[in-house]
């Protein structure tokens, strides 16, 4: 640590887990019913990026015959996401790899869903990490991103035990309604400035952001856009 209350980047990865598996465990198995409710995909490959310590991923794959691959950049959130995985047995069908949603290690076509809960907030580029998403979608694939808790109740449940047990999240929680809006606006702003179609949903469930690669046009487009050349069909 630099000094003061500052956390590493190992007890920043500690207390998250803490938190998604004692405070926010609820929440998890909510999300991967509404998941696959819209999505409609139950097998094949999933890739549940920036999974920090698993818990989406476990939650589908307890519940699926998915095989997961759970994306993030930190290497601790790794060696903590392996360890959930292991204790819940499920290093047959789910394993961490290490790497960033705006370069993923997997090839064209490789996933035919690919999930995320609260890490889109923190993407550098939003742009580029879409077009990652969509290439690596399979067509036909499915991509369900953004953020919430699954119902208007456990966020009720989970806001009050959050306030009791850190009451400094209670601050930054009360100017949070400004900070969501425009959170939202920015990756609603972001996909309409590459041109990539894509469903919303805004309930109680949360806010997601849903895209479905229909054909390989959609990856040409934005390739020939990026190498500033017009694409003609």
């Amino acid at each position: 640590m630099s000094g003061g209350d500052e956390k590493s980047p190992k007890e920043k990865a500690e207390s998250m887990d803490k938190i998604a598996r004692e405070i926010f465990k609820e929440a998890y198995p909510k999300i991967a019913d509404k998941i696959i409710n819209t999505t409609k995909i139950k097998s094949g490959k999933c890739i549940d990026a920036g999974c920090g310590p698993g818990m989406l991923g476990i939650s589908l794959g307890k519940k699926t015959s998915l095989f997961i691959d759970l994306l993030d950049i930190s290497e601790d959130s790794g060696e903590i996401c392996t360890k959930n995985l292991k204790s819940e047995n499920l290093t047959d069908k789910c394993r961490f790899v290490l790497g960033d949603v705006m370069q993923m290690p997997f090839e064209d076509n490789y996933a035919d869903l690919v999930v995320s809960r609260g890490s889109i907030f923190f993407w550098e580029n939003l742009g580029k990490a879409f077009s990652e998403i969509l290439r690596v979608l399979k067509p036909g694939g499915v991509a369900f991103i953004g953020g919430g808790f699954g119902s208007a109740k456990i966020e009720e449940d989970i806001v009050k035990k959050m306030a009791k047990e850190y009451p400094e999240w209670r601050k930054s929680e009360k100017k949070g309604k400004k900070t969501t809006i425009k959170r939202r606006l920015k990756i609603v702003k972001a996909l309409l400035e590459e041109e990539i179609p894509y469903e919303s949903i805004c309930d109680e469930s949360g806010f997601w952001i849903i895209l479905r690669k229909k054909n390989e046009i959609i990856i040409e487009i934005v390739r020939e856009r990026e190498a500033g050349t017009d694409f003609i069909f």
